[in-house]
């Protein structure tokens, strides 16, 4: 694994696995996890780097893996908002 690998700022340029390797868990993730994957809108908002990208990405890695669950879809905001500004 290259150190550009290794060093990345944002989860969401991390392959799967590295994702899973270096990520933390909070005390209460398992429950947070669960509300955000149950159905209806979500607004997660918080300073930038205080996860919000790595929570989201961590319950599609779940949903993914769970054969009974929703069929999750993951965009980026990055682009829309680039293109604006």
């Amino acid at each position: 694994m290259s150190i550009e690998q290794i060093f990345v700022e944002q989860a969401e340029y991390l392959e799967e696995e590295s994702f899973q390797k270096w990520n933390a868990e909070h005390p209460d993730e398992t429950s947070i996890l669960r509300k955000i994957m149950q159905g209806g809108a979500k607004l997660i908002s918080g300073p930038r780097g205080c996860g919000k990208t790595t929570l989201l990405l961590k319950a599609f890695h779940k949903m993914i893996g769970t054969p009974d669950a929703a069929f999750p879809v993951y965009r980026s905001g990055r682009v829309c908002l680039n293109r604006y500004s």
